[in-house]
C-alpha cells in the first residue's frame, strides 16, 4: 500500500479510487485531507432517509442520557458523542436482531459448562467485552475532553440501559439501573 502511494505522488488525483467500497455503512471526517466520506451504504434506510422524522426529541434523549455520566466529576459531552452513542445503541439492537434469526434457522448454542448464562446473555457480556479498558485518570479526562466516542464503561452501560431485549434476557426489574423506564432509541 505504500508504494502504490509514493507512486501516486505529483500525479493528478483518481476520482475513481476510494479508501472505502460504496456499499460500506460507515462516514467518516479525515481532517489531514479535508475530507467528509458518505459511502451509498450509509444513505439508505436506516440509516438515512429523507422522509424520515427529523429525530430531534429521540437524540435529544441520548444528549441527556450520557452527559449525566461522569469521570473524576468531568460530565461527558453528550452532544459531542451524540453520533457515535446513537451508532452503538442502533448497532447492538441490530446485531441482535441478526444473532437472534441466526438461532431462529440454526437453533440454540450449546450453554458453556459452569458458567449458568444462556447464549442470548453471553451475547451481550460479548458486547460489554469488547469495551473493557483500564485508563490512567488523566488518560480518561482526556478521552472525555478530546474524543466523540463516550467513555469505553459508558458505551457499555449506556447502550445496554437503553436495550429492551438486554433487560428482558436479564430479567431486570423494573426501574433498576440497568432497566431505567425512560429508554433512549432512534431506531
Amino acid at each position: 500500500m505504500y508504494q502504490s502511494q509514493v507512486e501516486g505522488l505529483r500525479k493528478a488525483t483518481d476520482r475513481g479510487v476510494w479508501e472505502m467500497n460504496p456499499a460500506t455503512v460507515n462516514a467518516y471526517y479525515q481532517p489531514i485531507k479535508n475530507e467528509i466520506v458518505f459511502p451509498a451504504g450509509i444513505l439508505q434506510a436506516p440509516f438515512y432517509d429523507r422522509d424520515f422524522p427529523k429525530f430531534e426529541e429521540q437524540t435529544q434523549c441520548f444528549v441527556e442520557q450520557y452527559s449525566k455520566y461522569k469521570v473524576d466529576n468531568k460530565n461527558v459531552e453528550g452532544r459531542k458523542t451524540l453520533g457515535e452513542n446513537i451508532a452503538d445503541n442502533g448497532g447492538l439492537k441490530s446485531a441482535f436482531l441478526a444473532y437472534e434469526e441466526w438461532v431462529h434457522e440454526n437453533g440454540n448454542e450449546k450453554a458453556l459448562p459452569g458458567v449458568g448464562l444462556t447464549s442470548k446473555q453471553l451475547f451481550f457480556l460479548g458486547f460489554a467485552q469488547v469495551w473493557c479498558s483500564f485508563s490512567t485518570p488523566e488518560e480518561a479526562l482526556l478521552h472525555i475532553m478530546t474524543d466523540h466516542h463516550s467513555p469505553p464503561r459508558f458505551r457499555v452501560i449506556g447502550t445496554l440501559s437503553n436495550s429492551e431485549d438486554f433487560a428482558r434476557e436479564f430479567q431486570c426489574p423494573a426501574d433498576a439501573p440497568m432497566n431505567p423506564e425512560k429508554k433512549c432509541v432512534v431506531w
